[in-house]
């Protein structure tokens, strides 16, 4: 593990940000939404994790160098649905996050956590904390791990941002693609992963 630049920006109310209202097409027109499709278009998706659903917590400051590279060239070459330009996904498209937010009748995944301060409320879509490099242990600094991303949603709950009929039919996302081994010191090597294996299973069912 390696000390750095913190990876987490702080709101980014102000920031330009290429987020689409559910109810926009492309070219900026408002639309329906579907018929018999009411339903589905009220849950919100909250999603936690990594880079394979990351979608913009990270710090942009091109000044971080490789800490920023997600917002930068060649990431989000192919995104048609963000001008094919970076936007914080470590993918030259979309995300986990962003699949399952269609699977849900939803264009993208829900606005990340440091966009806003949500003081007004979240997003009707919910509310995305997936940090890339984040894990279930220790990551690199600047990082969120998995049980404090858990601990911000929390947060909005006991501050009233988050109502507790947001979570009512709500879908929860966990993206684990196993940072976590990639950290593991030589004192884990030695002692082999299983032990490290089942500590990680053990938080992520806790959390």
């Amino acid at each position: 593990m390696c000390a750095g630049a913190p990876r987490v920006a702080e709101s980014r109310r102000h920031r330009d940000h290429h987020h689409h209202h559910d109810d926009d097409d492309d070219d900026g027109s408002r639309r329906s939404p579907p018929a018999g499709n009411k339903q589905q278009r009220t849950q919100k998706l909250f999603v936690f994790g990594d880079d394979f659903a990351d979608t913009g917590n990270g710090a942009s400051d091109p000044d971080l160098g490789y800490n920023s590279r997600e917002w930068r060239y060649p990431f989000g070459m192919s995104d048609t649905a963000h001008a094919r330009r970076p936007s914080g996904r470590f993918s030259d498209g979309l995300v986990q996050s962003d699949f399952m937010a269609k699977i849900m009748g939803r264009r993208e995944a829900p606005p990340p956590y440091t966009y806003d301060d949500w003081a007004d409320g979240i997003d009707a879509a919910g509310l995305n904390f997936a940090v890339g490099e984040s894990g279930a242990l220790d990551t690199p600094a600047g990082v969120t791990r998995l049980g404090k991303q858990v601990q911000q949603l929390r947060r909005l709950l006991k501050d009233g941002r988050v109502e507790r009929r947001d979570l009512r039919d709500s879908v929860a996302l966990v993206a684990y693609s196993g940072n976590d081994y990639a950290y593991a010191d030589d004192d884990v090597r030695r002692r082999g992963f299983d032990s490290c294996t089942s500590s990680i299973s053990l938080l992520l069912s806790s959390n």
